[in-house]
């Protein structure tokens, strides 16, 4: 009788092998998962801290271009500048989710130009500086907005949970 049940448990064990090997993972669905629970987690911070410390100056009615020019000069632009070189440096195994990477830099890109721009434009007292950070700004919308259809479209197609 145990002779019987060992045959059983062995056989048992190697078809559950035998089906585990044969199960394919999907290495779009683990490498964005990484991407956007992991990496992107560990470096938002520094372009969360510059957008928010950006809008909660000009959101100010009585804001002042001296105040604006010192955090862009100090803060904002340092802190967006670390986000996108930590952008640039991830490394991918899936062209999908490289490309979706490379929306988002081309998107970061557009708004530290546009910071840039806008800390000219004040220190020159130069209109055209400041239409060309409005721009950039309108651009790299455009970018971000790209980022999340692909990566809704990706999720979607490789049956990942995403907000």
């Amino acid at each position: 009788m145990n002779k019987k049940r060992y045959i059983t448990f062995t056989l048992f064990t190697l078809c559950l092998l035998l089906l585990c090997s044969c199960t394919k993972k999907d290495p779009i669905k683990t490498e964005f998962f990484n991407y956007i629970n992991v990496d992107l987690e560990e470096i938002k911070t520094n372009e969360i801290e510059s957008i928010n410390l950006f809008d909660s100056i000009v959101s100010q009615d009585d804001y002042s271009y001296k105040e604006l020019l010192a955090s862009l000069d100090e803060t904002i632009i340092p802190k967006y500048s670390k986000f996108l070189s930590d952008l640039e440096n991830f490394e991918f195994e899936t062209d999908e989710i490289e490309n979706l990477n490379n929306i988002y830099i081309e998107g970061a890109k557009l708004q530290l130009k546009a910071f840039e721009s806008l800390k000219t434009g004040i220190e020159e007292r130069e209109q055209q500086s400041l239409d060309l950070a409005l721009d950039y700004i309108e651009k790299s919308k455009v970018f971000m907005d790209s980022f999340q259809e692909q990566a809704i479209k990706l999720a979607t197609d490789h049956d990942i949970k995403y907000k």
